[in-house]
């Protein structure tokens, strides 16, 4: 993708987005201590609520924000090294599939493990879906404008997103509580994920 490829597909992260379809949600808990993961889910995006769908694409936008080459940056896959298992576990989450989708996420998560260390606990976000990007024609000026809508000449993309966002504990204090119709004391156990900032991905 180039700058304008890579910016028009940045703009379809809304809800009501026609070229942008999200299909499913792998979310997994991890760890610093010791790298464990403790909880792990696999949902369909569509069954989110509209206020969680809007965090969760909030956070992908983010992770496809910033300059080519400074922030974003192309990583090339060799074809020709024998057993290139990076090229492997890419290449079966982008085809992968319900709980198939779940377990290539589980063998991503144990590669970041091994590699990576991070000062707080972290929940790990992989996004399958598409994206059907309109070939487009050119105007009189020359330049190209955007199909509203799809036909023969629009096509797809099938891509993964995942973004690693910190788990901070949440702070004390008192809340009201809908589900029980009462204030409670939060609890340090709980903790709170900014998934609309993320501090790495894909």
């Amino acid at each position: 993708m180039n700058k304008k490829d890579l910016s028009a597909f940045r703009r379809q992260f809304k809800t009501d987005s026609h070229s942008l379809k999200i299909n499913h949600l792998y979310t997994a808990y991890i760890k610093k201590d010791n790298k464990n993961l403790l909880y792990a889910e696999l949902t369909s995006f569509g069954r989110k609520s509209e206020a969680e769908q809007e965090i969760y694409l909030t956070g992908f936008k983010k992770l496809l924000t910033g300059g080519l080459n400074t922030k974003i940056f192309e990583l090339p896959f060799d074809d020709t090294i024998p057993n290139n298992e990076g090229l492997a576990i890419c290449r079966r989450l982008l085809t992968a599939r319900g709980e198939d989708f779940a377990e290539c996420c589980k063998a991503y998560i144990e590669k970041l493990a091994d590699y990576y260390t991070y000062d707080s606990d972290i929940v790990i976000t992989f996004a399958h879906g598409k994206y059907n990007k309109a070939a487009g024609r050119k105007s009189r000026k020359g330049e190209e404008e955007s199909l509203d809508g799809f036909d023969d000449t629009s096509f797809g993309y099938e891509f993964v997103l995942c973004g690693i966002s910190k788990a901070d504990d949440s702070r004390r204090g008192i809340y009201y509580s809908a589900a029980t119709d009462r204030f409670e004391l939060s609890s340090s156990l709980n903790k709170e994920v900014n998934l609309p900032a993320p501090i790495d991905g894909f």
